[in-house]
């Protein structure tokens, strides 16, 4: 399938996640709009679908958060029906 994904890397494993987080978020964001789609990442119900996966790298901690578009279009769509 398809996914949109981001990483970071820091010294704390919440930094970490804080990081990728955010850059998921905007690239979230900007696929929605390239995509024309008026939902907003800051949604909380699309992060039902984000997994995470965590390491070590060396003293840091790496964080990698990813979202299947299949699910988050899914999301979009079945949030759409609920506002009509």
């Amino acid at each position: 399938g398809n996914y949109i994904y981001a990483e970071a890397t820091m010294p704390e494993q919440e930094q970490a996640k804080d990081g990728a987080m955010t850059l998921l978020q905007a690239s979230i964001e900007n696929w929605l709009k390239v995509s024309d789609l008026s939902q907003k990442a800051s949604d909380t119900s699309l992060f039902d679908y984000i997994k995470e996966i965590n390491a070590n790298r060396c003293s840091q901690h790496r964080v990698f958060v990813y979202i299947n578009l299949f699910r988050l279009r899914e999301m979009i769509n079945l949030l759409s029906l609920k506002c009509k």
